[in-house]
């Protein structure tokens, strides 16, 4: 993957470059055929090399799907038994389960230490798996009703996918059932990572240091890849927001044309039949519709945003008009807060948790490791080693931003290799959105955890793409030209690396080589 003397991969605003040679005859000299061939991206060959790469980086990702989907025992996953539960009611009583009326069957007692609210959990006393609790004493907290179906708010769309696999398998073992499911997790994270390339494409055109290293973030980030290898509707709504994610930034591309606003209104629909957490992309959709069309042109913005509400309500209103008829609200939050009452209680207040660097610490390792039900944690050593490149590319990254304000304020002409690579109008306010998402989607986690103590990382990862992409501009903008291949092949071979580390040190030998 040489760069041609480190310079193929600028990707700068042709027009802009055009109309500095316009206004600056002696301008003109920089911007020859050769200079401005440089500047668009990626030849031909270029291209079929990038996606060459991408072939063989999702071969070997569902290689790797399918030995994690096997290397986990069997409902360990976060909620995995909840989960397949919804599926079961789905396809044997052709009705979704709902919070307080419905119990996780009988039969799953055996996994209980997987499952929220099944206590005492005695897993080992025949006694109690021939007729499970479904109440325990929490002392203080009284008499509650233990084993109940506390997934039954989620949207149906995930589980309505799942069925038919459910169904083909029934006359198979629960576990079996479990592993095939697992399997059916995969395909949404092969689009996460093939989304991840387009969307990296679609603002940087032509970039091959960020066309190799943000899909290779996504694909080898252990906690993402192990959401896709699980039962569990979070891949799937991980999908159906980096779809969002790339179609928000094609239209701002575009200025969202009325075939562009229609595509992301049938995303966002999607997306809200998957996990209800998809609600906090609709102010940031408006906001790059405004941005990229202009606030004064009204009509046009208020048309195109009309398009994606109006097609989304029209997915979407059916299951959360069943949502209010049935709990008085659009979530059923409160239902599953009444259900945790014995032992659930804040992470903290919403400036407690932002400013409290334990609660930090705490959602890094769940970035990275937990796995679950926070059972495997990395070491600390490991953790500071995967901190220390995340910090230089934020810092890489304000470096980018803050050269890329000061550019525009007086006018720079394009003169070191960072300057060239300065972003045009749309590139930089795609990174503002960008950007956004993930400091909403950060909020929103600590926003849960003012009524949650179980507010976890995984919450931030349906932003995953947009994550990649900002932490990889930021490693591009403090590494010279010459320096990139060579950088993204170290990037590349030690995220391969971690996540051999992991499963050799941590995870395989938690699992199989002890008693757990």
């Amino acid at each position: 993957m040489n760069d041609d003397a480190g310079h193929k991969d600028i990707s700068v605003d042709v027009t802009s470059a055009q109309a500095y040679g316009a206004q600056d005859g002696a301008q003109r000299k920089h911007f020859t055929e050769s200079r401005l061939n440089r500047i668009v991206g990626l030849t031909g060959r270029d291209a079929s090399m990038a996606w060459r790469f991408m072939m063989v980086l999702l071969a070997v990702y569902i290689i790797k799907q399918a030995l994690m989907a096997l290397i986990f025992p069997a409902f360990s996953g976060h909620d995995e038994v909840a989960h397949f539960a919804y599926v079961q009611t789905v396809v044997t009583e052709q009705r979704v389960p709902e919070l307080i009326e419905d119990d996780i069957p009988d039969l799953f007692y055996r996994y209980c230490q997987f499952i929220l609210d099944w206590s005492p959990c005695e897993p080992e006393d025949p006694r109690w798996l021939e007729r499970p609790f479904r109440f325990a004493d929490w002392g203080s907290a009284g008499v509650h009703a233990a084993g109940e179906q506390y997934a039954a708010n989620h949207p149906p769309l995930y589980y309505l996918i799942a069925a038919p696999v459910f169904w083909a398998s029934e006359s198979t073992s629960p576990e079996t059932q479990q592993y095939l499911l697992r399997l059916l997790a995969i395909p949404f994270g092969v689009a996460v990572v093939l989304l991840a390339f387009l969307t990296v494409q679609s603002i940087f055109p032509g970039d091959r240091f960020l066309a190799i290293t943000v899909p290779t973030f996504v694909a080898f980030q252990p906690q993402v890849s192990y959401e896709a290898a699980m039962v569990n509707n979070d891949i799937t709504g991980i999908a159906a927001m980096s779809l969002i994610i790339f179609l928000i930034v094609r239209g701002m591309r575009n200025r969202f044309p009325v075939f562009d606003a229609a595509l992301l209104g049938l995303a966002l629909g999607v997306a809200l039949l998957v996990k209800g957490s998809a609600v906090t992309v609709m102010p940031i959709i408006a906001l790059a519709m405004i941005v990229s069309i202009g606030w004064r042109n009204f009509s046009a913005w208020i048309v195109r945003g009309s398009i994606v509400a109006g097609l989304a309500a029209i997915i979407c209103a059916p299951w959360y008009v069943f949502l209010w008829l049935t709990y008085g609200n659009f979530d059923g939050l409160e239902q599953v807060e009444a259900m945790q009452a014995p032992w659930n209680r804040p992470a903290g207040t919403f400036f407690g948790q932002l400013f409290n660097r334990s609660f930090v610490w705490a959602r890094w390792q769940e970035t990275w490791g937990a796995f679950g039900w926070r059972k495997i944690q990395l070491s600390s050593w490991l953790l500071w080693l995967i901190a220390i490149p995340v910090i230089l590319a934020l810092i890489g990254l304000l470096v980018y931003v803050v050269s890329s304000l000061r550019a525009r304020r007086f006018h720079s002409r394009p003169g070191t290799w960072r300057d060239r690579e300065l972003p045009d109008r749309i590139q930089a306010f795609s990174v503002l959105i960008l950007v956004i998402m993930v400091v909403v989607a950060y909020l929103a986690v600590i926003q849960f955890g003012t009524r949650f103590i179980l507010t976890q990382a995984r919450y931030l990862f349906p932003v995953v793409n947009a994550v990649a992409i900002l932490l990889m501009l930021g490693l591009r903008t403090l590494v010279p030209f010459r320096f990139r291949p060579a950088t993204q092949a170290l990037l590349v071979s030690s995220l391969v690396l971690l996540n051999v580390i992991i499963y050799t040190k941590y995870v395989v030998p938690y699992w199989h080589l002890t008693e757990w």
